[in-house]
């Protein structure tokens, strides 16, 4: 499975974000340059994205996000 790192500046590169998922790549999501206020869109609208696709989103860190499309192992707390 390919990944993709995406360092986010803004709230319209989310949609960037989820075409990939959608296309099969696992993404890696760094937050920590967007605005606190933007960040948080930027995560609902992946959430919302996300479920819609059937995959799958863990936060990492305060600023990282690993978002898995349909498909690809499940996140499970103790790895």
């Amino acid at each position: 499975m390919k990944e993709i790192i995406y360092k986010i500046r803004s709230y319209s590169e989310s949609v960037e974000v989820l075409d990939q998922l959608q296309a099969g790549y696992r993404i890696i999501l760094d937050i920590e340059n967007v605005e606190r206020t933007e960040a948080q869109r930027v995560i609902d609208f992946l959430c919302g994205g996300i479920y819609i696709i059937k995959g799958q989103i863990q936060q990492i860190n305060s600023f990282t996000y690993l978002c898995l499309p349909v498909g690809d192992i499940n996140i499970d707390d103790d790895q």
